[in-house]
C-alpha cells in the first residue's frame, strides 16, 4: 500500500474531521485514478503491487471508515467522500462521455478495437461478468 500520512488517516477515520475527510477521500480518489490510466496505458505495468498504490478494497475499507466516522460525529459526509464511493462503484462516468448503449454494443465496440483481447478484458472494459461475455461470445453477439 502507498504510504502516507498516518495521522490524516487517525483523523479522517477515527475522528471524523472534516478537512481530513476530505483530503483523504480526494488522496484516494486520485490514486484510483491514477491506477484506472495506467491500467489503460500499461496494461503489464498497472498491478496494485507493482505500482504500490491503494487497492480497491483498501479505499473501500478507508471510505466505509470515514462513513462511520461521520455517522458517530452526526454530521453528513463531505461530498468529496461522496465522489470517492461513486468511483469505488463504477459511476463516475460523466453524462454524455459514455454511449447509452448496452453492455454488449460496448462489447462490441471494445473487442472491434481489441480483436485479441480475453473475454476477461471485455468483461472488465464493459463492465460484465466473464461469464457473460463467454456467452455472447457463443451466441454470436459480439465476435
Amino acid at each position: 500500500m502507498t504510504r502516507f500520512n498516518t495521522n490524516l488517516v487517525h483523523a479522517a477515520c477515527a475522528e471524523g474531521d472534516p478537512e481530513a475527510i476530505i483530503s483523504l477521500a480526494e488522496y484516494i480518489r486520485g490514486n484510483l485514478e491514477r491506477r484506472a490510466e495506467l491500467k489503460r496505458t500499461k496494461p503489464e505495468k498497472s498491478s496494485v503491487r507493482v505500482l504500490g498504490m491503494i487497492s480497491d478494497s483498501e479505499a473501500g475499507n478507508f471510505a466505509y471508515r470515514m462513513v462511520r466516522a461521520c455517522e458517530r460525529r452526526q454530521q453528513p459526509p463531505p461530498k468529496a467522500l461522496g465522489d470517492l464511493f461513486q468511483k469505488l462503484l463504477g459511476q463516475d462516468r460523466p453524462h454524455g462521455k459514455m454511449p447509452h448503449s448496452s453492455k454488449h454494443q460496448l462489447a462490441r465496440e471494445f473487442v472491434q478495437a481489441h480483436p485479441t483481447a480475453s473475454v476477461r478484458r471485455i468483461a472488465r472494459e464493459c463492465g460484465a461478468a466473464h461469464s457473460t461475455v463467454s456467452g455472447w461470445k457463443k451466441d454470436g453477439i459480439i465476435p
